[in-house]
């Protein structure tokens, strides 16, 4: 079949979108796409004057993917960033061509110029091509802190995270594949203090004790009733606050809440930041209340592996469609 398709997983071709395959390539950069002409004699034209095409011979791009496939099949690597990354290798049988498409002069937005494989007789197969500006996002990430039983402050998890680490992690997901990056807002680790009266009584609100003296911090929390006393935790400039904590009722990885906060688990996955973020920037108010973006999964196939937005643990995947809906979060909620 004569089609576009991804070269490196999870790097900003989605060649499952409809109906044509859909491309991210960063304004003043560029991106990797390969086209199987299964022998045709086809020119690669684009509609707009911003898309740039560059063919090229790709040995020694595909040697780099030969060699991450053989790494990523070892054994001891993580089935899911397996899953999500290892490369497909590229046969000879379908006469592969291989293009960089630049976009140096000209933002494109959604939902792109087309990038057309034409035959003398038609047009074969299309690609969409969005040329998108870098976009930031402030976030804060804090571990969580409370007072043990002999009154010290300790990290309420086991296992408290390293900001920057996670912040390179999301950027790692997103930026491929939406040209947007996350920029931590300076933070200390977050302090809950049991023996502060005003606490004591949030608490006490939210679990609905008849005595909020009697409230404590629960090693496993249940965020939603928690909420007023994370508020004031929340750091101003950031439009997303993380909070690193030990466990979640109900075993979840993570948790985000319409307020601008989410909470993780201290033992987390790879990609647990990058898919919280997702329902927070995916998000939308529908009909006077918040509906965040709910996981995907595939019917058909009863699984979906490579989806950063899928359920039971995400992987790495953004479909383009997506990547306009997270782009589009400032321009739907003004006030973050």
């Amino acid at each position: 079949m004569i089609r576009f398709w991804e070269l490196a997983r999870c790097a900003g071709v989605d060649e499952d979108e409809q109906p044509f395959p859909g491309m991210v390539v960063p304004y003043q950069g560029a991106n990797v796409v390969v086209l199987d002409t299964e022998g045709a004699d086809l020119q690669v034209v684009a509609d707009h004057r911003g898309v740039e095409i560059e063919e090229f011979d790709a040995a020694d791009l595909r040697k780099t993917l030969n060699e991450t496939n053989t790494e990523l099949s070892k054994p001891d690597v993580d089935a899911q960033y397996r899953a999500s990354l290892l490369p497909r290798l590229v046969s000879s049988y379908s006469k592969p061509r291989f293009f960089r498409i630049h976009g140096k002069k000209h933002v494109i937005g959604f939902p792109g110029a087309q990038l057309q494989a034409k035959s003398k007789k038609k047009v074969e197969t299309t690609l969409r091509v969005v040329v998108l500006d870098a976009m930031t996002v402030k976030i804060a990430i804090r571990n969580v802190t409370v007072r043990d039983d002999q009154g010290a402050v300790v990290y309420h998890a086991a296992k408290p995270c390293d900001p920057e680490k996670e912040r390179d992690g999301m950027n790692a997901v997103w930026i491929p594949q939406t040209n947007m990056s996350f920029e931590l807002v300076p933070s200390q680790s977050a302090f809950i203090d049991i023996r502060d009266k005003a606490t004591r009584t949030e608490l006490g609100k939210g679990f609905g004790l008849r005595d909020p003296d009697s409230a404590v911090f629960p090693p496993e929390l249940t965020p939603a009733k928690m909420e007023e006393v994370f508020k004031k935790h929340l750091v101003a400039d950031a439009a997303l606050t993380f909070f690193l904590v030990d466990k979640l009722r109900g075993g979840d990885s993570g948790l985000t809440l319409p307020s601008g906060m989410a909470f993780i688990r201290g033992n987390h996955g790879l990609t647990t930041f990058a898919h919280e973020a997702g329902h927070f920037l995916g998000g939308s108010v529908v009909k006077g209340a918040w509906d965040d973006l709910h996981h995907t999964y595939d019917k058909d196939e009863k699984k979906d592996l490579r989806m950063l937005m899928r359920d039971g643990g995400a992987g790495w995947k953004i479909p383009f469609k997506q990547a306009e809906l997270f782009r589009g979060f400032f321009k739907r909620h003004t006030v973050h």
